[in-house]
């Protein structure tokens, strides 16, 4: 095997691991699967290929063409939304959720 890739395979595995290691202050039995469609507030229109980013845990996802996401999160965590030429806009997850699935429509707005 080459030693870059050795090295590379080895950094990914290290800072995955460290990355989920900076958790370690919440329960793991509170994982929650969040899921969504981010619309346009001007058209209710599905807005594709959103980025959906959690700051709590530094990883995000990009929706689909039909603005669907879904990704793990905690509750408490803050998303955050961003499309270019629509606000970015914020959402803390409840802390509140008895299940460990949790859907949510969420609207962007255009800059002015």
């Amino acid at each position: 095997m080459n030693s870059k890739v050795f090295l590379l395979f080895f950094a990914i595995i290290v800072f995955g691991h460290t990355s989920i290691a900076q958790r370690a202050d919440i329960d793991t039995s509170k994982i929650l699967q969040l899921s969504g469609v981010v619309v346009s507030e001007h058209d209710l229109n599905p807005m594709p290929y959103i980025t959906v980013y959690d700051r709590s845990i530094g990883r995000g996802v990009i929706a689909d063409y039909y603005g669907y996401f879904s990704m793990v999160s905690f509750p408490g965590d803050t998303l955050y939304f961003s499309y270019y030429g629509y606000k970015t806009s914020s959402y803390v997850v409840p802390d509140t959720l008895k299940e460990n699935r949790y859907s949510i429509i969420h609207m962007l707005s255009r800059i002015p």
